[in-house]
């Protein structure tokens, strides 16, 4: 029993000792930040990295070093000041929004004034070696597109006619002319006819 009374004593006495102490440590706390409130600073405007204690020069750009504002005396930024003070690494354009661009594939239709017209380089002009009529045309417009093999129109000849008779003549002979069927086959493959028609 008298331990405790003896330990409570002692820490009374140590409280009341130390009390004093950190009140006067509070007191002092306080009042230098007072006292730091009310000491000025001044910086560059355009160098805030220079900060000085007095009123001078900036020693980089040689402009007057300005007051910074004490606590309390700041400016409120206001939603109209936001909008004027912007990141300097922000560029604004203008108020239009903008889309990224993309590669895509669009439809795209002008009105053109013009003519359509046919691709000269696969326009042909097939000469007539033989002289006739046409008595069947397949070809039902201008400049339709035609393949190799293709029937194009049926003519008929009156000199192509003689010289097939003339040919079937010389065939149809019991003794052959040699000479004879050769000019007749020469001849008509000069009016257009092919080796596998005169077979």
């Amino acid at each position: 029993m008298r331990k405790k009374l003896k330990n409570r004593s002692v820490s009374r006495f140590i409280i009341s000792c130390l009390l004093p102490g950190v009140y006067c440590f509070l007191l002092i706390a306080c009042s230098s930040k007072q006292e730091a409130g009310t000491i000025d600073t001044y910086t560059c405007p355009m160098h805030p990295t220079v900060i000085s204690d007095k009123q001078g020069v900036c020693p980089v750009c040689n402009m007057d070093l300005v007051r910074k504002a004490r606590p309390g005396e700041e400016v409120r930024i206001t939603e109209d000041l936001a909008r004027l003070i912007k990141s300097p690494n922000e560029t604004i354009v203008s108020q239009i929004e903008t889309v990224k661009g993309e590669y895509t594939r669009k439809a795209i239709l002008f009105d053109i004034p013009g003519v359509v017209t046919y691709d000269t380089r696969y326009a042909f002009t097939i000469p007539v070696k033989i002289g006739g009529r046409l008595e069947k045309v397949y070809i039902k417009n201008n400049f339709q597109p035609v393949k190799k093999g293709m029937k194009v129109a049926e003519i008929y000849s009156q000199e192509l006619v003689a010289a097939q008779q003339e040919l079937i003549y010389l065939l149809n002979q019991p003794t052959q002319d040699e000479t004879l069927l050769a000019d007749s086959k020469s001849k008509l493959r000069l009016l257009g006819v092919s080796n596998e028609q005169l077979k």
